[in-house]
């Protein structure tokens, strides 16, 4: 079944050139193949190219977690999509306010899980291109809004019918923009490519929930972006669901987290002191364990002092790293002291996706987290002040299969070398 809409999604795309494919494979040709059956079953398995323009061998260089059972135009097409979606989602791009590099040395991507502080947020924009009922419909989570971040000036994008609806309800600064078709107001979308003022805000979120007026929330320069997405955000409520939209655009606002002020921990020892944790649930959140070696010798030979610790079901599997990294090892600890005795204990904490990942890092405990492509990283990272997470991304993550992958878990394929050097981002 999953063949079979490929094909069709491929034949509807136009990326698969039929005539081209016959004419530089011949034995095709002469066969009683259908070319596009051909090329999906058989052709890109062994290297054939479907148009003059994309190289099979190429790609599958470039993507290495493009396996080779594995369509490599489809593999494109998701990977694309899944740029676009990435960028839909909250961004945060620095630590405490410091700017941070996209990837590591090896290309990994690096992710910062920072709290925002509600008093750095000083310009908002609200992107709310919709009918008169909607708007009223969104003006108690616009109060919201407003209560998280009391320090900030709101700009509304809206339409020139419904400003004078925001300037009722105390939004003076709003700009119109003339978005909707020709013809009046239908249900058939905005359009998106109008001309916008330059600006720069901390905060653009999006209200129509409607991916149609994405575009003009990126144009208007939001350091850090907040929308509704249907395909990669599967915990918020989509138009269909049986939710009010006034409660869908609350629940948006309620998944932006702030605080007063960002907590940044006690001063560093140095050495440092770093707490090595190899424990996951399921073998889609565990990196190597050959990494886990390397990177306790990076550590010593920086000077630094490694501290494995594990949870009480891998204590055997723990205490051989240790043995074989040579460092040392603490006993299980009960899940209600494990955060304290880390903040207590070490300066840095490295670890898996997992609970107690979680747990160290809401103590504002300097964190670097290694995640696979099981769940969602935007997420599922672990909220915190002073938290990096490491992620090879990956077109088919989230994948939700906890112990078998074909592509080898390369999702996971972070070196120490880069969990090293993150540990480094954190201490300075």
């Amino acid at each position: 079944m999953r063949h079979s809409r490929e094909k069709e999604w491929l034949k509807n795309s136009g990326l698969f050139d039929a005539a081209w494919y016959l004419q530089h494979n011949p034995d095709v040709a002469a066969s009683t193949f259908d070319p596009l059956d051909h090329w999906c079953d058989f052709g890109h398995k062994e290297g054939r190219d479907p148009n003059a323009g994309f190289s099979v061998n190429e790609y599958r260089r470039a993507h290495p977690d493009c396996f080779i059972g594995q369509n490599p135009l489809f593999h494109a097409a998701r990977a694309q999509a899944h740029r676009g979606i990435a960028d839909h989602r909250l961004r945060v791009q620095s630590l405490r306010g410091r700017p941070l590099p996209a990837v590591s040395p090896s290309g990994a991507r690096l992710v910062a899980s920072e709290i925002i502080e509600a008093d750095s947020v000083r310009r908002i924009a609200v992107i709310k291109l919709d009918h008169i009922g909607d708007v009223y419909l969104s003006l108690s989570a616009l109060e919201r809004l407003q209560q998280k971040f009391p320090n900030a000036e709101f700009t509304i994008f809206c339409a020139s019918f419904t400003r004078e609806i925001f300037e009722s309800a105390g939004f003076g600064h709003c700009v119109t923009l003339d978005v909707f078709p020709y013809g009046g107001v239908g249900h058939n979308g905005v359009r998106p490519r109008v001309a916008l003022p330059a600006s720069q805000f901390d905060l653009a979120i999006d209200f129509r929930v409607e991916r149609d007026a994405r575009e003009i929330m990126f144009a208007v320069g939001g350091f850090l972006t907040v929308a509704y997405d249907p395909m990669a955000d599967y915990r918020l409520p989509y138009p269909g669901a049986d939710i009010p939209h006034e409660k869908q655009l609350h629940l948006l606002v309620e998944r932006i987290s702030s605080t007063g002020r960002a907590t940044v921990p006690v001063p560093l020892s140095r050495p440092l002191r770093v707490v090595l944790c190899p424990s996951g649930s399921v073998q889609a959140k565990q990196w190597p364990k050959a990494n886990w070696i390397e990177l306790a010798r990076l550590l010593r030979q920086a000077g630094h002092t490694p501290i494995f610790l594990g949870a009480p079901a891998d204590l055997e599997e723990t205490q051989r790293l240790a043995r074989e990294a040579g460092s040392a090892l603490q006993s299980p600890l009960a899940l209600q002291h494990y955060p304290t005795w880390v903040s207590e204990s070490s300066d840095v904490y490295v670890g898996c996706d997992t609970g107690p990942t979680h747990a160290v890092a809401l103590q504002g405990h300097r964190v670097v987290e290694i995640i696979g492509g099981y769940t969602n990283v935007e997420e599922w990272i672990a909220p915190g002040p002073n938290v990096l997470g490491l992620h090879r991304p990956t077109p088919c993550s989230p994948c939700f299969s906890p112990r078998y992958c074909p592509s080898a878990w390369y999702c996971l394929s972070i070196p120490a070398s880069d969990v090293f050097w993150a540990i480094e981002l954190l201490s300075t």
